[in-house]
């Protein structure tokens, strides 16, 4: 209130939930006729809807996360393709993410499907990648860092016996010089 909004808070931790969306239209064509071969180019419209939150409980260090997103079962695209199977479909919203996170001064747990924890570049570690499981890291952003993590990527049997899981780690240093910011990191 005192910032001029009407809505009146009546708890303190309300204040620390940050809430976020986008929409995005986009017309997209690929021109991929290759000489001897069938024509392979895409025409189509596509669309993304993204509805998020998180909840910050700055006493505790603690933090929760949930969001939705359309698209369908691909793991690492929220774009919804307009009537790709049948005429006239409608797009599936599902759940994004959804993690805890608590964090002891330099040390942080993260359990659940959650945005990927690792440093990323154009050569690996897709930005879009949710993976479920849990999550430790180590380091502050201007420090040597090391991440790992045990993830279920894919479960084939009703009673639970052929779930694939995925382990991974991540060492590295963030650090500033001559004031850039210079990042070096290897995962396996």
């Amino acid at each position: 209130a005192a910032a001029g909004s009407p809505i009146k808070l009546a708890n303190k931790a309300i204040d620390q939930i940050k809430i976020k969306g986008d929409l995005r239209v986009r017309y997209e064509y690929r021109d991929r006729k290759k000489y001897g071969e069938d024509d392979d180019s895409t025409n189509r419209w596509r669309s993304r809807v993204r509805l998020g939150g998180v909840w910050k409980n700055k006493i505790e260090n603690w933090e929760i996360g949930l969001g939705l997103a359309s698209g369908g079962s691909d793991a690492t695209s929220t774009n919804y393709t307009w009537s790709k199977n049948e005429i006239f479909e409608t797009s599936d919203l599902r759940l994004d993410y959804a993690y805890a996170k608590h964090k002891m001064d330099i040390f942080t747990i993260t359990v659940g499907q959650q945005k990927n924890p690792f440093q990323k570049s154009w050569l690996y570690w897709e930005s879009d990648l949710r993976p479920t499981g849990l999550n430790l890291h180590y380091g502050d952003k201007t420090s040597p860092f090391a991440t790992t993590g045990g993830y279920a990527t894919r479960y084939f049997k009703d009673d639970g016996s052929n779930t694939a899981m995925m382990y991974a780690g991540q060492l590295g240093w963030n650090s500033k010089i001559a004031g850039m910011k210079l990042l070096v990191a290897a995962s396996g």
